[in-house]
């Protein structure tokens, strides 16, 4: 009977200390890097977003306007293709 009972507290305790175990792995959380947040940001963004473009060229001139006696930048981007670009 004193066996019995001993092999009950013995089992009893493995098994308590088991649990504990499995549960305080289980609250452990580990802290991304800013890199690893910035990536999945990054993923994120680009499987959200509408069209996306294989190759973008721009052109940057400056214009002389005489009213405002200032350079004006002109801007002109020409996007092709489908591929992983915003445009």
């Amino acid at each position: 009977m004193k066996r019995n009972i001993l092999k009950i507290t013995f089992i009893a305790a493995v098994a308590v200390a088991a649990g504990y175990t499995a549960y305080s792995q289980s609250q452990k959380t580990e802290a991304l890097s800013d890199l690893a947040l910035e990536n999945v940001e990054a993923l994120a963004q680009s499987e959200s977003q509408g069209m996306k473009y294989e190759r973008q060229k721009q052109d940057i001139t400056e214009i002389w306007d005489d009213a405002s006696g200032t350079y004006k930048k002109v801007v002109i981007t020409v996007c092709e293709g489908k591929g992983s670009l915003d445009c």
